[in-house]
């Protein structure tokens, strides 16, 4: 059955119908042909047009499959680069930033870093990026962000809200870690379900 569904069936059954429509025609006179080859050539007809039905059918079914094929590795392409976007623009940067802070607050006002760009980048990159981080990391961030105010105006003159911003940053780091890591896994994901 299969071979009869392919093109070069189809166009096969398609002209041995033709063929023995244009026999009858030409070797029986009209009214014997009507009488009794009409029943025959009208099965022939249905076969044929069942026969197209069912391959437009398949053909039709295969074009679905494939067209769900493209639409979930295009679905899988767009999370893909959004993963990979939230990476780029939203953690790579933010660990940057924050760790200059930290470093600046860690060391002490002595050391070369520029505490007052870090922390100015920072908080940019919180209110214009923050969209891309996980709702525990927004959360865990907004939490983070007096603290960070109050440790970079006076974590060099009071030791408490130096090692309180201090504990604060490293629950936030290895929150931001894991969150990277299983944006990571995700994308590892996308990529082995896609190829």
């Amino acid at each position: 059955m299969k071979g009869l569904l392919n093109r070069r069936g189809l166009r096969i059954v398609t002209g041995i119908v033709v063929l023995l429509v244009i026999a009858g025609l030409i070797l029986l006179p009209r009214d014997q042909w009507s009488r009794k080859v009409s029943g025959l050539i009208q099965a022939i007809a249905i076969v044929s047009l069942v026969a197209v039905t069912v391959y437009y059918a398949m053909q039709t079914k295969e074009l679905a499959r494939e067209q769900k094929k493209v639409l979930r590795e295009i679905t899988n392409k767009r999370n893909i680069d959004f993963l990979e976007r939230r990476l780029k623009e939203f953690y790579g940067p933010f660990l940057y930033n924050f760790d200059g802070i930290v470093n600046t607050i860690e060391l002490g006002p002595n050391i070369s870093i520029d505490a007052e760009k870090h922390f100015r980048s920072f908080l940019a990159l919180v209110r214009d990026k923050e969209y891309m981080a996980s709702e525990e990391i927004r959360k865990k961030i907004h939490e983070m962000i007096p603290a960070l105010q109050r440790a970079h105006d006076y974590a060099y003159q009071d030791k408490e809200i130096k090692d309180k911003f201090l504990d604060l940053a490293k629950k936030l780091e290895k929150a931001l870690s894991n969150e990277a890591e299983k944006i990571m896994d995700q994308i590892q994901e996308f990529y082995s379900v896609s190829t």
